[in-house]
C-alpha cells in the first residue's frame, strides 16, 4: 500500500485507545460472571449440577494454567478480536471432558467437509499441523454469514480502526515537536504592510 498507511489486523486494532477498551470492558465483564450447568428438572426447576466434571472445568480451573475468570476472559479477547473462539477438548478414557485448552484462532482453519461436518486444522507453534474432529473442538462464533465461520470484528471496523490510529499518531507527534499555540493580533486602525512585516518577524 501507500507509504504511511496503517494495516489494521486484529492485534495491531488492540493498540486504538476505544479497541482496548470496548475489549477489555466486554472480556472481564463476561470472565466475573458465574457459569452454571444446569439440569431441567420436573415443572421447569433447574437445579445446578456441581458434581458434574464439566461444571468444574466451566467453574474452577479448565485447564492446568488457567482460572475460570483467565480462559473466559481469553475466549473474549478472542473472539472480540477475530470474531471466533476455539478450545480442544481433552477426555479421558472414559470420554468425560477433562480440560478446555484454547487454540488461538489466526492458526485456525475450519472447512466443511460433508454437510453439517467441520473438520478444524490448527497450525501449531512449531509449523505442524494438527487436524481435530468437530467433536474435538468448542468452537464459539459471533456472528456468521455462513455459520462455519464468524465474522471478524476488526475487519468489519478497519477504516474506522485506521482513522482512529492516524488521529492518535497525530496527536502524539503534534504533542512530541512541542507545539506552540498561534497567535493573532489585532489593530483597531489596521497595520501597514511593512509593521506586518516587521511583527512576523520580531
Amino acid at each position: 500500500g501507500r507509504s504511511g498507511a496503517i494495516r489494521v489486523t486484529p492485534v495491531s486494532s488492540l493498540r486504538t485507545t476505544a479497541v482496548l477498551c470496548c475489549v477489555r470492558t466486554l472480556a472481564e465483564s463476561i470472565a466475573g460472571l458465574k457459569l452454571n450447568v444446569v439440569k431441567h428438572g420436573k415443572q421447569g426447576v433447574k437445579e445446578v449440577q456441581q458434581n458434574n466434571p464439566i461444571h468444574q472445568l466451566l467453574t474452577i480451573r479448565p485447564n492446568n494454567w488457567q482460572t475460570s475468570f483467565e480462559w473466559l476472559e481469553q475466549m473474549m479477547l478472542h473472539l472480540g478480536l477475530y470474531g471466533n473462539a476455539y478450545n480442544e477438548i481433552v477426555r479421558n478414557s472414559s470420554g468425560v471432558p477433562t480440560a478446555l485448552n484454547p487454540l488461538h484462532p489466526s492458526r485456525m482453519d475450519v472447512e466443511e467437509i460433508a454437510p453439517g461436518v467441520l473438520r478444524y486444522t490448527y497450525t501449531e507453534s512449531s509449523g505442524g499441523r494438527t487436524t481435530y474432529a468437530q467433536d474435538q473442538i468448542q468452537h464459539v462464533r459471533w456472528m456468521s454469514n455462513d455459520g462455519i465461520n464468524g465474522i471478524v470484528p476488526t475487519e468489519l471496523s478497519k477504516e474506522a480502526i485506521a482513522l482512529a490510529q492516524c488521529c492518535e499518531r497525530f496527536g502524539a507527534k503534534f504533542f512530541n515537536n512541542g507545539p506552540r499555540p498561534g497567535s493573532i493580533l489585532e489593530a483597531e486602525n489596521g497595520t501597514t504592510p511593512q509593521a506586518q512585516w516587521q511583527l512576523r518577524h520580531t
